[in-house]
């Protein structure tokens, strides 16, 4: 019950913090130095290293603006299950709407999503009890992804994250999600099968950054190796 009190605690801390921002107060230090958006100093440094032009993410948030101020083309989509409002999705696209390179997309789970995120959050393997929603979480990856995207990261208001990452694999070369060093079992971290063309690599300062990278994207996991060099010292 507390995990999931502070579950709930989390995404209403978003929703206001939305509120009482604006752009201009949304900058790459006070970013990086929340818990929410901590993932920026490492894409940020990815980014001086390597060049990235197409972007996907999975949850919209303050991050959002930092990824539109590096990526030439950035596709957010929100996924709101049937027992969440939209109300967050339409504040950001309201925050970020002076964007004209932003594709905004809303996502209406269905019953199975909604009752697999409840499942997520009880720390229960939502696959045990119904596959559909894993149908659907595939068929939004096959329709969202049908684009070529250099990078995908996985940040949604949803705990079926390690599910997205799993459908990800060998449709987008570089995958990444935050949160990672959370309760495994509520994101289905634990239950990722990473198929042996990709390499994984974590950073665990903060709530915790995994990339899972294609191997033939040497570029990328040698610069992503070097951060973490760095960040260890």
């Amino acid at each position: 019950m507390k995990k999931i009190t502070a579950l709930l605690c989390f995404a209403f801390l978003n929703l206001n913090m939305l509120h009482t921002f604006n752009l201009e107060e949304i900058n790459y230090e006070s970013l990086r130095k929340s818990p929410y958006t901590d993932h920026v100093e490492v894409f940020g440094r990815l980014f001086n290293a390597v060049s990235i032009e197409n972007m996907i993410e999975f949850g919209l948030g303050l991050g959002t603006k930092f990824f539109l101020e590096r990526i030439p083309k950035l596709t957010s989509v929100e996924i709101v299950n049937q027992d969440q409002s939209d109300a967050w999705y339409l504040n950001c696209c309201e925050l970020y709407k002076c964007y004209t390179h932003w594709t905004p997309v809303l996502v209406r789970g269905s019953a199975y999503l909604t009752q697999a995120n409840i499942l997520a959050m009880q720390s229960k393997n939502p696959s045990l009890y119904d596959k559909n929603y894993l149908l659907e979480i595939k068929e939004l990856v096959l329709t969202y992804t049908g684009k070529k995207y250099d990078l995908a990261f996985v940040d949604p208001g949803i705990h079926n994250r390690g599910d997205i990452v799993e459908c990800l694999f060998n449709r987008v070369d570089i995958i990444a999600a935050h949160d990672t060093n959370s309760v495994p079992e509520i994101y289905g971290w634990n239950r990722i099968v990473m198929p042996g063309n990709y390499q994984k690599i974590s950073f665990t300062k903060g709530v915790g950054l995994t990339f899972w990278v294609n191997k033939e994207r040497k570029d990328v996991i040698n610069a992503l190796l070097k951060i973490k060099k760095r960040q260890s010292k």
